[in-house]
């Protein structure tokens, strides 16, 4: 299995090359192991449509160029919709078996996950790397 290397402030880990998420989703699904537990998917479909609300809004006041914008709110919808053209490489029901909904952090952990499928899958998009 292909492995990339991603760093935080607690250290390095190797990633799957293919996962759509990144350290953070990482540690989670290493800290809370907990089978049976899932996200909801309605709950990931609502966070997605947060994340394009927030990107547009950020464009809008000029914090985010409008590439990102809008590679950002295309995924969100992909994924919202659950287009199979989506670069995010994960569908609703994929998403929502990644991480146990008990964990630490007051959904810290979903939250991050949103952010790496989305940051990873836009990134594509706009032939960048995170």
């Amino acid at each position: 299995m292909n492995m990339r290397t991603e760093k935080d402030f607690l250290g390095e880990m190797e990633i799957p090359t293919d996962a759509p998420w990144g350290i953070h989703t990482a540690r989670a699904m290493e800290n809370f192991p907990i089978p049976g537990a899932s996200v909801p998917v309605l709950l990931l479909k609502a966070l997605a449509q947060v994340k394009t609300a927030c990107a547009l809004a950020n464009k809008e006041l000029g914090y985010l160029d409008a590439a990102k914008a809008d590679a950002i709110v295309d995924e969100a919808s992909c994924f919202v919709m659950h287009q199979e053209d989506c670069r995010a490489g994960i569908t609703k029901q994929d998403a929502s078996s990644t991480l146990s909904a008990l964990q630490g952090g007051a959904g810290t952990s979903t939250n991050m996950f949103m952010n790496e499928v989305l940051a990873h899958s836009a990134s594509t998009r706009c032939g960048k790397s995170v």
